[in-house]
């Protein structure tokens, strides 16, 4: 078994947007355990192959009632997260935004 100084393991959150998956080859080169989160399970062959890379599929937004049972999955499969990377980019669009930005302002 690893020590806990040996293990090395990052969580990114948003795994699947564009400015992070060179970011996530690197840490698989450099053998780090990923384990990514994304809504979307597109995933490349060469991660879908790579043992050192775990994917959970999960929309924050509409499962965010369900964030707390997601963490306690991950944690206990992997015990040893030292990074948390979030790259999760706004997917809600233009108009949501706003009108969420409104009812923030009017409260």
């Amino acid at each position: 078994m690893k020590s806990i100084i040996n293990k090395k393991q990052i969580l990114v959150i948003g795994s699947n947007a564009a400015i992070i998956k060179n970011s996530i080859n690197f840490f698989l080169e450099q053998n780090y355990e990923v384990i990514g989160v994304s809504k979307n399970n597109k995933l490349s062959p060469k991660l879908k192959k790579n043992r050192n890379f775990t994917f959970y599929k999960f929309d924050l937004y509409n499962q965010f009632n369900k964030i707390n049972d997601l963490c306690k999955k991950i944690q206990k499969k992997f015990p040893y997260i030292n990074t948390i990377i979030h790259a999760q980019g706004g997917s809600l669009g233009h108009k949501e935004i706003i009108s969420e930005y409104k009812k923030w302002e009017e409260s």
